[in-house]
């Protein structure tokens, strides 16, 4: 038996991959920017930061889960609030996110609305990318001890 080194237990991170892909996010399926989270591609960190708003508001993850190894789904509560800025019963509106990991990231939103009458929403995606190198995205090297030679 070999000797395992450097092993770290992260219970409040979800992992999916596929070859050299790798999505790493929170527990929720956010990935809010605190390291090491993000989408890597051959060993790249090509996406640091991703927040979805809906009406200016970021939807409330109640339930994230992978599947299979290459897949994870998220279902998010939209909450709305009245003009004195109250929060109301949710009016069965829900915000789903999907990600598949192959070669890329692709990401799915869906709303699913179960209410009696027709809603608009606005949807808002801000996304962020660094390019950090894998060691630099987990913290094992800053970026300045890439550049000396």
């Amino acid at each position: 038996m070999h000797p395992v080194h450097d092993l770290r237990v992260r219970p409040d991170l979800r992992y999916v991959a596929s070859g050299w892909s790798m999505l790493v996010t929170d527990t929720r399926g956010r990935i809010t920017g605190v390291e090491p989270q993000g989408f890597f591609a051959d060993n790249t960190r090509v996406l640091s930061r991703e927040l979805i708003t809906v009406d200016g508001h970021e939807p409330q993850a109640f339930s994230t889960a992978n599947v299979g190894a290459q897949g994870q789904l998220t279902y998010a509560l939209i909450s709305e609030q009245d003009s004195q800025g109250e929060v109301l019963p949710p009016q069965a509106v829900y915000l789903s996110v999907a990600r598949f990991v192959g070669e890329g990231l692709r990401t799915r939103l869906g709303l699913h609305s179960y209410a009696e009458a027709p809603r608009r929403c606005a949807i808002r995606l801000e996304l962020a990318a660094d390019f950090a190198d894998n060691n630099v995205a987990v913290g094992r090297q800053t970026r300045t001890s890439l550049l000396q030679l």
